[in-house]
């Protein structure tokens, strides 16, 4: 006997494709099955890696799932009740937090988990007939230094109706750049990081996507460069933003100034290595409170903003951003993180220095 839901399948796709949304899929099969829900009949539908856009690394296991900062989903459905099931390995507050669009307004946030708990569902209603919603990965974090990437993201939805994914568009109308660094590159700080951050709010001209992660280290990659290169490059972004150094100045155990000099160079080498025709642009911090205290190995910021400066221009396929002129430490939230405005502002910055060397 089929389910009662699954009966109004033909209808649902009916409607769909009435509503112009010729693109959408089935969710899948094997991501979709029958469940109970507080004694209603509901489908649950799984996000697995084919759902997720914008998304440069994947895992699923026992401690949870790993996805990109801001890596993001989209479906349409007739559905009126939803439930999302919301999986945190990160505790990391505010910051990693999974925000539900409807139409591009924000319907639903899902609340940041008490350390206690690694699950969570939380309900949406919405009004009779056909939505279109995306599920937004709003930031990502290691944990702790040098950690693995974790993510607070949705895991399952259910629905008192089919839902059905809209694949990416075939071409890219817009170039893409991949935005590469830490908490600061993937929106922390702003009240919606995968909303308000600076990265996000480029995606009006650029098809954005992100490795980038909280606590995140030039250090901790160091020795798996040619993966983090491999991983940007399948991508084929025309632009990749670096903006990195702030927590290899603040953080333990930091590599000296030869040696970080030489591990920003390597980067930089095999990223070009394997995007010869891309741009590379190349990010000093943005200002920082505290920053004139040096750190173990002696340095300030702002020998990291020489270093980076130096790396660069020596590397005629980088474009330098001198990241202390973005902001003010008024446009700051904690000191180190832009504020929401701040946010604002640096992704204006952002637009105008693009627009002078990216060909659309």
């Amino acid at each position: 006997m089929n389910h009662p839901i699954e009966m109004g399948f033909a209808l649902a796709v009916a409607l769909v494709a009435a509503s112009a949304v010729l693109s959408a899929e089935p969710w899948g099969a094997d991501f979709t099955d029958s469940a109970t829900l507080d004694g209603n009949a509901m489908l649950r539908h799984r996000v697995g890696q084919r759902h997720l856009v914008d998304n440069l690394e994947w895992r699923e296991g026992s401690d949870g799932y790993q996805c990109s900062s801001h890596a993001h989903f989209s479906f349409v459905t007739d559905a009126t009740k939803l439930v999302f099931e919301g999986i945190d390995f990160a505790h990391y507050g505010a910051s990693v937090t999974p925000v539900v669009l409807n139409n591009s307004q924000v319907a639903l946030v899902l609340p940041a988990l008490p350390a206690s708990k690694h699950s969570q569902l939380v309900p949406l209603s919405l009004p009779a007939g056909t939505k279109q919603l995306t599920v937004l990965n709003s930031g990502q974090t290691n944990a702790a230094w040098g950690g693995t990437h974790k993510s607070h993201t949705v895991r399952a939805i259910y629905a008192d109706a089919p839902l059905f994914w809209l694949p990416p568009a075939p071409a890219q109308t817009k170039p893409r750049l991949v935005i590469y660094g830490d908490s600061i590159a993937m929106g922390g700080g702003a009240t919606l990081p995968g909303v308000e951050g600076w990265g996000p709010l480029l995606r009006q001209d650029y098809d954005v996507a992100f490795e980038a992660s909280g606590w995140e280290r030039l250090l901790d990659d160091a020795k798996r460069l040619p993966e983090v290169a491999d991983r940007i490059a399948s991508y084929k972004p025309a632009v990749v933003w670096l903006a990195i150094g702030v927590n290899d100045y603040q953080g333990p155990t930091p590599m000296n100034a030869k040696t970080y000099t030489q591990t920003y160079g390597r980067f930089l080498d095999l990223l070009h290595e394997r995007l010869p025709e891309a741009v590379v642009v190349v990010q000093s911090p943005i200002v920082k409170g505290g920053e004139t205290n040096p750190n173990p190995v002696k340095l300030r910021l702002a020998d990291y903003r020489a270093i980076i400066k130096e790396v660069a221009a020596s590397r005629p396929w980088c474009r330098y951003a001198d990241g202390a002129a973005i902001l003010a430490l008024s446009d700051l939230d904690d000191g180190v993180h832009p504020n929401t405005s701040g946010m604002a502002k640096y992704a204006g910055w952002a637009k105008t220095f693009l627009k002078g060397i990216v060909t659309k």
